[in-house]
């Protein structure tokens, strides 16, 4: 779930601000009780059907607002929501869905959508982009001179087009503190993948000191993404880490990199 109105404020009002937000996620009740990406396996010129299945926990109605917006981000651990279809591997002018609905009190909703894929021979690989889910009344905040809070999901929609794409990644940065160690990937493919990620850390003597595995870490194809992990406090000195990037179906990719502690 997404806050997308960031603040800058001072110390003197972050106690305040964090009961505005306590307050700000009691009020806003959807829920949305799928997954937050869906995926589906496609063929050009298929029509596909899906559903988000939304939830009011409250005994008020809830009007909702769907949009939509093409979904990037970089090495820089940025995230990057833009006008939907301007991405060039973006899905979103394939998928309809309706704008404006409203779910009665304790009850759920089934909202549908469409996703018609261009029948275009040079599409390959991975395609997507986002659904964002939101109150269509926004929360405003007393004594923040006009500030609105607005929560929404955002609902990953990926489109696998059969048959075709590659997985392919590189390492395009590694770096270790005493207690952290950070990896950029960058997908060279043209498929996304979900990365089981294992670093085996080795001091001077080539004694394993430390073996770290970190789970689901998802990559579009064309994107670089930054993982930052917490490990056990390492001593002064030399060190080598082995790493490892199982992306399933049998493609695993590996890197070795030297490094010290001072």
């Amino acid at each position: 779930m997404e806050l997308f109105r960031f603040l800058k404020i001072d110390r003197y009002h972050l106690l305040l601000w964090v009961l505005l937000l306590m307050l700000s996620c009691l009020h806003s009740g959807v829920v949305v009780q799928d997954e937050l990406t869906k995926v589906f396996k496609s063929a050009r010129g298929q029509t596909l059907n899906g559903t988000i299945n939304l939830h009011n926990p409250l005994d008020q109605v809830i009007n909702i607002r769907i949009s939509q917006a093409d979904f990037v981000y970089n090495a820089l651990d940025q995230n990057f929501y833009i006008e939907p279809g301007k991405y060039e591997r973006s899905n979103a002018d394939w998928i309809l869905v309706q704008s404006l609905h409203t779910i009665q009190p304790r009850q759920n909703l089934l909202v549908p959508f469409t996703i018609r894929v261009p029948n275009q021979r040079n599409l390959s690989g991975s395609y997507w982009s986002v659904l964002f889910v939101e109150e269509d009344t926004p929360f405003f905040a007393p004594d923040f001179e006009d500030v609105m809070l607005n929560f929404r999901y955002a609902i990953q929609i990926v489109n696998n087009i059969s048959n075709t794409g590659r997985v392919d990644l590189a390492f395009r940065e590694t770096s270790f503190t005493n207690d952290t160690v950070s990896i950029v990937l960058h997908n060279t493919g043209t498929l996304w993948f979900e990365a089981v990620i294992s670093v085996d850390i080795f001091d001077a003597n080539a004694t394993l000191v430390g073996r770290y595995t970190f789970n689901r870490n998802r990559v579009y194809p064309e994107l670089a993404r930054r993982f930052t992990f917490p490990i056990q406090p390492l001593n002064r000195g030399d060190y080598y880490a082995i790493i490892v990037v199982d992306c399933g179906n049998n493609l695993i990719f590996g890197h070795q990199v030297s490094f010290t502690i001072r």
